[in-house]
């Protein structure tokens, strides 16, 4: 059963990310994409195939908890790019998948208060999106919120992608992924992550390591 999944932890440094937030900005998001596939021996379209828009104005969490002048005069712009394949996403609250919400994988919508909200919607316990890509490939992300931008790129290499938060459900990695049927599991949080302790002892619970 192990055999049938495969977990794909490529190594990277990427220095585009958010000065207002502690996130990733989608184009730094799409270098590290592109290292996963090469990593995983998949295409990566170019940046210039996707179509994009911005959305100015964002101070985000940092100024919110410091209110430093310097982060309010200067705010980010947050970039988006939207997937080449159509996708259906919904958000669940446990590992059932019942009782679901929908969840855009890219919603320009949000005001600039909450930009980076504007990537998977921003942090729920389990995201679930179906594609019109029919290879029958699938893949799980693990991650915080330094995920978000990334996730959406995935759309294009798989027909079901799924994202979870382990922060925010009671889940067995090892359970779900067998019985979804999922193919590849792929890893993808700050560089702080493990020393994080709220994190690390959510990640090892859903893990079975406590």
């Amino acid at each position: 059963e192990e055999e049938n999944m495969r977990a794909t932890t490529p190594l990277l440094t990427v220095s585009a990310i958010l000065a207002a937030s502690a996130g990733l900005a989608a184009t730094g998001a799409y270098y590290a994409y592109v290292t996963f596939c090469r990593a995983a021996g998949l295409d990566a379209p170019k940046l210039s195939e996707y179509k994009s828009g911005e959305i100015e104005g964002f101070v985000g969490s940092l100024y919110s908890k410091t209110q430093e002048a310097v982060l309010k005069n200067n705010p980010d712009t947050v970039k988006y790019y939207f997937p080449l394949t159509e996708s259906t996403g919904h958000a669940y609250n446990t590992a059932e998948l019942t009782g679901g919400r929908n969840a855009k994988v890219v919603n320009p919508t949000v005001s600039s208060k909450y930009a980076y909200l504007c990537f998977i919607e921003g942090d729920n316990p389990i995201l679930k999106y179906d594609t019109a890509n029919k290879n029958g490939k699938s893949i799980l992300m693990v991650k915080e919120s330094y995920g978000n931008a990334f996730a959406p790129f995935l759309t294009d290499n798989y027909e079901t992608v799924y994202v979870v938060d382990p922060r925010k459900v009671d889940l067995n990695l090892t359970s779900f992924v067998q019985q979804q049927g999922i193919d590849d599991v792929l890893f993808l949080n700050y560089a702080f992550a493990p020393s994080n302790p709220t994190y690390r002892r959510a990640f090892e619970k859903m893990l079975g390591v406590q």
